[in-house]
């Protein structure tokens, strides 16, 4: 048996079902890229002060 994890946090202005999409998009990273992992969904980085 195995598991694969995707892993989010919520950011302002993050609605429930984008945070499913994140951690699902995580998830799916999990997957292709081995099993019995977890994995953060990694979002862009923005310049401070940016929405």
């Amino acid at each position: 048996m195995t598991i694969s994890i995707g892993v989010t946090h919520m950011v302002s202005g993050d609605t429930l079902a984008k945070a499913f999409i994140k951690a699902d998009e995580a998830l799916y990273d999990s997957k292709r890229t081995g099993k019995d992992k977890y994995t953060f969904h990694q979002a862009p980085c923005q310049p401070e002060g940016s929405p």
